[in-house]
């Protein structure tokens, strides 16, 4: 008995210590995971910040657009409203559908193709999270509002498509700065539904944001629970370790 209870004391010394190594490793670890999970939380963050930062810049844009269809429409509606057009005018005219098509369309339509990217991008970045991560239900971005506000994009467009095609002409008559008014309003009038898209887009930011924040912190409290856990677990059975180094004592002192 001599020999077994030397060979239970080593075996039980050995299991104390890597006992009290998992116990201390596993309490010391967690400030680490908690780290990687504030950074995977402020990666989603960042990126939902730059979708916000170019939001701002389509409603620049769009506030840019409003003002010059108005400019448009006003000019054409006094165009419209003589017996001739005077060759000034029209040519005022066709340079300001000349800038706006250039200008504030043009932006708007390079801003709205930048925030699709960034939503699929942080879309499938939180995606492969959600894959990554057992237990916790990540939630999905603004694909569909962006896909809502390319619908609501897609009049004006044509709209502004159509001033093009009614100025390019050499000359322009009452009639055609009817048609020009007619489709300067028209265009403006997509101006409100193109901000309520921006409007679902931001609200549809803050709900993923939080909804983020919030895996975050249940992923936090699952690792929480899972460290203390395993110390306690690393305890019982230092514990039962400890247990068989004495036993493995009085079998040595048995056989003296």
């Amino acid at each position: 008995m001599r020999i077994v209870g030397w060979l239970a004391m080593v075996v039980g010394v050995v299991g104390i210590v890597a006992c009290l190594a998992i116990a201390v490793g596993a309490w010391f670890v967690r400030p680490t995971i908690d780290h990687a999970i504030d950074q995977v939380v402020s990666v989603a963050a960042d990126g939902m910040e730059q979708a916000e930062g170019i939001t701002d810049e389509v409603r620049t844009s769009l506030g840019e657009i409003g003002t010059a269809l108005d400019d448009i429409a006003t000019r054409a509606q006094e165009a419209a409203a003589v017996p001739t057009v005077d060759p000034l005018v029209a040519s005022g005219l066709r340079l300001a559908v000349e800038r706006l098509a250039a200008g504030p369309v043009g932006e708007l339509a390079s801003d709205a193709a930048l925030l699709r990217q960034r939503a699929t991008t942080l879309s499938a970045t939180i995606q492969r999270l959600d894959e990554a991560i057992p237990l916790v239900s990540l939630p999905g971005v603004v694909t569909g509002a962006i896909d809502e506000l390319d619908a609501r994009l897609a009049p004006l467009d044509r709209a502004v498509d159509t001033l093009q095609q009614l100025t390019a002409t050499p000359a322009i008559d009452p009639t055609q700065a009817a048609r020009i008014a007619t489709a300067a309003t028209d265009a403006g009038a997509q101006i409100d539904g193109i901000t309520d898209g921006l409007g679902a887009i931001h609200l549809e930011m803050e709900r993923v944001h939080s909804d983020v924040v919030a895996a975050g912190e249940q992923v936090q409290g699952l690792v929480g629970i899972g460290v203390i856990a395993a110390v306690l677990a690393a305890i019982w059975v230092g514990l039962l370790h400890l247990l068989l180094v004495a036993q493995g004592r009085r079998w040595t002192r048995d056989e003296d």
